[in-house]
C-alpha cells in the first residue's frame, strides 16, 4: 500500500470565497466536511478535504459558487490517478488512469474531454502530451508520477499531500512550496 494524496484545486478564487462556500455547504450538508485550506500558489488554491462522500458534493457546490472549474485530484495507493471536474455547479465526472495500463482509442474520450475543458490553463501541445501520458501508463510505476505530470501542465502546486498527512504534520517533504494550512469545517 502506497501513499494517497487528495486535493481540491480551485483557480482564480479568493480564499474568503472558498471559506464562505465551505461554511454554507457545512450548514446544509447531512455530514460536515473537514478540510485544510492553503493560500493560493499562482492561479490555484488547494483544499485538502477529509475524504468522504461530501468531498465531491462540495467540489460541485464550490464550482457553482465560483462559476469556473474545480478539480478533485488524487493519487490512490500509488496505483491510480484520478481527476474529477466540476464546472459551474455541474459534476462532469472523473477519469482514472491506472499504472501499467493503456487505453484504447474509444477509452481515451473521457480523458480528452476533461483535459481539453481546461484549455485556458495550458497550451494545446502540453495538453496533448499529457493526454498521451495519462492514456498510456504502461511505463509508469507510481500514480504520483501521473499526478505530477498533470500538475506540471496546469501549473498546480502542492498537490502531493492530503488531509491526513497535514493532520499528522507529515507533509513538508512533499510540498512544491512551503505553505501554511488553515483548518476549515
Amino acid at each position: 500500500m502506497g501513499a494517497t494524496y487528495v486535493s481540491i484545486q480551485v483557480p482564480d478564487t479568493p480564499v474568503d470565497a472558498i471559506r464562505t462556500s465551505m461554511a454554507d455547504f457545512n450548514s446544509r450538508a447531512p455530514a460536515r466536511l473537514a478540510a485544510y485550506l492553503a493560500p493560493p500558489v499562482g492561479r490555484w488554491t488547494a483544499i485538502y478535504p477529509r475524504l468522504s462522500p461530501e468531498t465531491d458534493r462540495f467540489a460541485k457546490v464550490l464550482s457553482g459558487t465560483t462559476g469556473g472549474p474545480v478539480l478533485t485530484l488524487g493519487s490512490i495507493d500509488e496505483d491510480d490517478f484520478f481527476c474529477n471536474l466540476c464546472v459551474a455547479g455541474k459534476d462532469l465526472s472523473f477519469f482514472k488512469a491506472s499504472v501499467g495500463t493503456q487505453r484504447s482509442a474509444k477509452q481515451r474520450a473521457p480523458v480528452i474531454k476533461r483535459i481539453n475543458a481546461l484549455a485556458e490553463f495550458a497550451d494545446e501541445p502540453s495538453r496533448a502530451a499529457l493526454i498521451e501520458r495519462l492514456c498510456d501508463a504502461r511505463q509508469t510505476t507510481f500514480s504520483v508520477d501521473l499526478l505530477n505530470a498533470f500538475c506540471a501542465v496546469f501549473a498546480i502546486k502542492n498537490a502531493r499531500t492530503s488531509f491526513d498527512y497535514i493532520q499528522r504534520g507529515d507533509y513538508h517533504d512533499d510540498l512544491d512550496e512551503e505553505t501554511k494550512f488553515d483548518r476549515i469545517d
